[in-house]
């Protein structure tokens, strides 16, 4: 079973009155890590080998799956995915539809422009960065929105969202000078290192001659 580190915490630490050992039932003091879904196993994180499962010693499993009451949680929020042998959730009888399902990561998505667009003559680009990287990902306004909300579906603990205005009518040169400023200005209030590479000089994309009677692409 794969497991983002998000949603891991990893060295936490029992001196004995919170958990036993299944199925033997002694008791366990010593390093245990806690999985999204509410699992806790020995060992700092999954990779302190062996990973044996714990059950609490008191009910702190609830119906809403709240997550075990711990004495000093490490949440993390760094990128990857740890694997845990899916036997030991078998053994805990936990089916698989209670898992909580990994955030997404963004998707890579190519503006779509309509007539409407061009009558107004400019529409609004979104983008993610990739938090300490000079990624950048074009996305979608729904995809967009999640990452502002902080939605759990989304991975946005590593992604800043942020997005632009971009003009795609009216005279050509000056429909790249303003998108060129435009980009030059939101790389520097950002700090968005490489940013403009992403563009390679194109700050002409998606322009069109408009018919003067019709305010329509011209075809």
């Amino acid at each position: 079973m794969y497991y983002p580190k998000s949603q891991i915490q990893t060295e936490l630490f029992t001196n004995g009155n919170d958990f036993t050992l299944t199925p033997s039932d002694e008791s366990y003091s010593g390093y245990y890590f806690i999985t999204g879904d509410n699992q806790a196993f020995t060992g700092k994180n999954p990779n302190d080998k062996p990973n044996r499962p714990l059950s609490p010693t008191t009910n702190r499993y609830s119906s809403t799956n709240t997550p075990l009451i711990v004495s000093n949680p490490k949440p993390t929020i760094n990128t990857g995915e740890y694997i845990v042998d899916p036997l030991y959730n078998i053994s805990r009888k936990n089916p698989i539809s209670e898992f909580q399902m990994p955030p997404l990561s963004p998707i890579q998505t190519y503006p779509k422009l309509q007539e409407s667009d061009y009558k107004v003559g400019e529409f609004q680009r979104y983008f993610v960065k990739k938090i300490n990287s000079a990624k950048y990902i074009e996305i979608n306004k729904t995809d967009y929105l999640k990452y502002l909300n902080k939605e759990s579906t989304v991975n946005w603990q590593l992604y800043a969202p942020f997005n632009l205005p971009w003009e795609i009518t009216g005279n050509r040169s000056k429909v790249y000078g303003v998108n060129k400023k435009t980009v030059s200005r939101i790389t520097n209030n950002l700090e968005l290192i490489g940013f403009k590479s992403y563009f390679k000089d194109r700050y002409d994309q998606f322009y069109k001659d408009l018919d003067k009677k019709t305010r329509l692409p011209l075809k």
